[in-house]
């Protein structure tokens, strides 16, 4: 499948494949997304995806008696926020367009936070 510009829909799964496996998450749901493959990548599965990784951190965290430096309160908290968007689908397309804007702020104005992304638990709270 070709679309108007002469590229190939054909390689968008491997492309997406190739992001979750790099735990660039919001980019895959984004391409998940818009490129209607939903079917092919249930957001459930990228979103179960990302709490195992944040859990096997936690568990890090606690095998290493590393509580003191890094709390895992912000962690369980993301989870958290995880698990709304993973009972509310719906909210991930707002939450990508949310993500989409920050990144695009962020690439035209420099700040101290160069390369921390936004928690996504913190933006739904915002919201809410």
């Amino acid at each position: 499948m070709i679309d108007k510009d002469g590229r190939s829909f054909e390689v968008i799964p491997g492309i997406i494949r190739n992001l979750i496996v790099r735990k660039q998450l919001i980019r895959a749901v984004t391409f998940i997304c818009n490129f209607k493959q939903i079917d092919m990548f249930p957001l459930e599965k990228v979103v179960d995806y990302q709490i195992a990784g944040l859990r096997a951190v936690i568990q890090c965290i606690e095998d290493h008696s590393l509580e003191s430096q890094y709390s895992p309160i912000d962690i369980m908290r993301e989870i958290e926020g995880l698990g709304e968007l993973k009972e509310n689908p719906n909210l991930v397309l707002s939450l990508l367009s949310n993500v989409e804007n920050h990144e695009q702020k962020k690439g035209r104005k420099q700040s101290s936070r160069v390369g921390m992304p936004i928690s996504h638990t913190y933006q739904l709270r915002k919201r809410a």
